[in-house]
């Protein structure tokens, strides 16, 4: 049975452009960025799928870092360590230990950013983190044309974070582009709070991961923005729930936070009708628990 087995090669261009070509020649390359989730998957060198990898590890445009006034922006084979050496200065401080939150340091030695955000068929708190201070993507779409589609071409477009995957969690660009770079906003005078149930890695099928940015305003909170991720089966970032959130006033009573809870539920049953009862369960009581916290402290 071995003797069959197809061990993938392993391409390494030099360059966005030979990244470009070779993906759009081979839709099923594998991109290989640090390597920490594929490497970990019982098997995946030698799978007998025959699916050729591509790393990115050897593209200098994908590996640097750059800062402005108003973002702070890395390439999608930065490290997730590197980001926070880099960006320590302007990320805020909610979300900065959110993410060292991650893992062990060795790990985000190695983990990058685009694999983080880019792995087809699991969610990492990363997605949850950067959806929820508005973080954007750049995006390279592959196209074929000429005769027999044998030319590639590439348009580049910017998208929010939460963009990337559908309802259900999943990615949606894994054949159609490259993610390139990440836009992280500086850090504001905006509230950020994240939480983690669970363990992603052992326990997938009952983690969830929570994200909320607010700005605090006289009698209650504006702008807020929720972002739910559940590791398999769902990514919920609903605008119509977070103007309700918007809309209420505080001291919010617990009648009011249970009825938002009640219509929590309502939601992640219309839009990630696949995640578990304990997810779907532990979301809400996450969400009262948050909302009880920030009403605590507008009595203050």
């Amino acid at each position: 049975m071995a003797d069959n087995i197809k061990a993938p090669a392993i391409h390494v261009p030099k360059s966005l452009a030979d990244l470009i070509a070779e993906k759009g020649k081979n839709p099923a390359l594998r991109i290989f960025a640090g390597g920490t989730y594929l490497m970990s998957r019982p098997l995946f060198y030698t799978d007998g799928s025959g699916d050729d990898i591509i790393s990115i590890s050897q593209i200098p445009e994908l590996t640097k870092v750059s800062q402005t006034d108003r973002y702070l922006e890395a390439g999608a084979c930065v490290t997730i360590e590197q980001l926070l050496n880099s960006g320590s200065y302007l990320i805020s401080k909610s979300a900065f230990n959110a993410i060292v939150s991650i893992g062990s340091s060795m790990i985000r030695s190695q983990a990058t950013v685009g694999g983080a955000l880019c792995t087809p068929d699991t969610r990492f708190f990363l997605s949850c983190i950067l959806s929820t201070i508005g973080a954007q993507v750049e995006i390279r779409l592959i196209s074929k044309r000429g005769l027999n589609g044998k030319k590639v071409s590439s348009s580049q477009m910017w998208i929010p974070v939460n963009k990337l995957y559908s309802p259900e969690g999943v990615f949606l660009y894994e054949n159609k582009g490259i993610l390139t770079k990440v836009r992280i906003p500086a850090k504001s005078s905006n509230v950020q709070i994240f939480r983690v149930l669970g363990n992603p890695m052992r326990e997938t099928d009952s983690t969830v991961f929570f994200g909320l940015e607010y700005t605090p305003v006289q009698n209650g909170i504006s702008h807020a923005n929720l972002c739910l991720v559940f590791p398999k089966d769902g990514f919920f970032q609903n605008l119509d729930f977070s103007n309700q959130i918007s809309a209420l006033s505080f001291p919010a009573n617990p009648q009011q936070i249970s009825d938002m809870g009640k219509l929590l539920e309502d939601k992640l049953r219309e839009f990630c009708p696949l995640i578990t009862p304990i997810q779907k369960e532990r979301a809400r009581r996450l969400f009262y628990y948050v909302m009880y916290e920030i009403a605590q402290g507008s009595l203050v």
